[in-house]
């Protein structure tokens, strides 16, 4: 008789621990997501919250810090920093954004013998048909070994 009152007093803990428990938990999270054409391609985020509203600042506060990314290091982009440092092969007063990724790129063009190269960009131009580029120094494997920045 005893073992069955501790059972049923351990079954209705249990059922008040749940019913507390479910009173308490947050609702399922929701799956929230958008796709935009930028950096030359389509790019998909997509966020899991409770809160739509919440899950798309979060969509937005991603897109916007692409959009900024873009504007220093695209190819395309005429007034980037990524644009002029190709075109003019310097950059007065570099961006920390731009230093950093050039910084991480030097890094793995190390660690993978050489493999990962951001000094791509003459071989791009010759594959997409622009010769007149191709003219330009292509090797920059001593400014890498020397590193970029002091």
């Amino acid at each position: 008789m005893k073992k069955i009152t501790i059972l049923a007093g351990l079954t209705g803990l249990l059922i008040v621990l749940v019913a507390v428990g479910s009173y308490f938990l947050e609702s399922p999270e929701e799956r929230f997501e958008s796709t935009r054409e930028m950096m030359d391609t389509y790019v998909t985020i997509i966020v899991y919250h409770q809160d739509e509203g919440k899950a798309k600042k979060a969509i937005e506060a991603a897109f916007d810090r692409m959009k900024e990314i873009e504007g220093i290091a695209s190819r395309f982009n005429t007034s980037s920093e990524l644009y002029r440092l190709n075109e003019e092969g310097m950059v007065e007063n570099p961006s920390p954004e731009l230093k950093e990724m050039i910084e991480i790129s030097v890094h793995y063009w190390n660690i993978t013998g050489h493999a990962f190269d951001i000094t791509i960009l003459p071989l791009l131009n010759l594959w997409s048909g622009d010769h007149e580029l191709f003219t330009a120094n292509i090797s920059h494997q001593e400014d890498l070994d020397a590193g970029i920045f002091p």
